[in-house]
């Protein structure tokens, strides 16, 4: 699990990594930490990669406040798991509005926080699966039910995600076609150079599809029919109203 931790207290982000170390610990759980001293600061690293799981977050700090950030990255339709820290039980309220997991006091309890990672590991794990991608740059996490299609380029193909994220990666579209398969994830080529995840489509048009981000995919002539039964079968499973069903806010 990728953790964040964000308090402009140096003795409280070591506090709190050591807790978080110690949780990963007895969890068998691998635990990737970076502290950060500022809402900026997490900001800027958020901008580039937006890979973390759970945010451990202070509420009270200067120039942006905890829960600033929590409604910034919120706009941004993020989805990751926010813990908030904080000396006042009057901004309990708040944490509700940017859906956190939990809201600790200070001195944060250690058995407490243990609880409240628990129900955030079990969280992510219900946002889905991740894999790693190679990119020209390195290495990248991406969780497969976050991706919206992907345009293949070359013997590699960019994945476009919610959020607006994209990454070119060194992956070919049948590789990924297999790699989606394989986790349940209902994707279906448009087009031979494009690969769609049928989540979120958001209607079938003769020449294209438009998805819930207002993108919009060719759809050839042969593959139209194949295209739309697959989109009306997806949308027809069982499951579909099922409570967690994660479609893009």
């Amino acid at each position: 699990m990728r953790i964040a931790i964000c308090d402009d207290e140096a003795a409280q982000r070591e506090y709190l990594a050591q807790l978080a170390g110690q949780w990963g610990e007895q969890r068998g759980e691998k635990v990737s930490l970076s502290l950060f001293p500022d809402g900026k600061s997490f900001l800027f690293r958020w901008e580039e990669e937006q890979g973390f799981d759970l945010l451990l977050l202070d509420i009270e700090m200067a120039e942006m406040s905890g829960m600033e950030l929590a409604r910034r990255l919120r706009q941004d339709r993020a989805d990751v798991a926010i813990i908030f820290i904080t000396g006042y039980a009057e901004y309990m309220a708040q944490g509700y509005d940017v859906r956190a997991i939990h809201y600790l006091l200070k001195p944060v309890d250690k058995e407490r926080l243990f609880a409240a990672m628990d129900c955030a590991m079990e969280e992510t794990g219900r946002r889905g699966q991740r894999c790693i991608f190679v990119t020209d740059e390195g290495e990248i996490s991406v969780t497969l039910q976050d991706i919206l299609y992907a345009e293949a380029f070359g013997h590699a193909c960019v994945l476009h995600l919610t959020g607006g994220r994209q990454w070119k990666v060194k992956k070919s579209m049948a590789d990924l076609e297999v790699l989606l398969g394989r986790f349940a994830i209902d994707a279906m080529r448009s087009h031979r150079s494009y690969l769609v995840n049928l989540e979120f489509v958001a209607g079938i048009f003769r020449e294209e599809a438009v998805l819930d981000d207002g993108s919009r995919i060719p759809v050839s002539r042969k593959q139209y029919r194949e295209f739309h039964e697959a989109f009306l079968r997806h949308f027809h499973r069982p499951d579909i109203l099922r409570p967690g069903k994660r479609r893009q806010p």
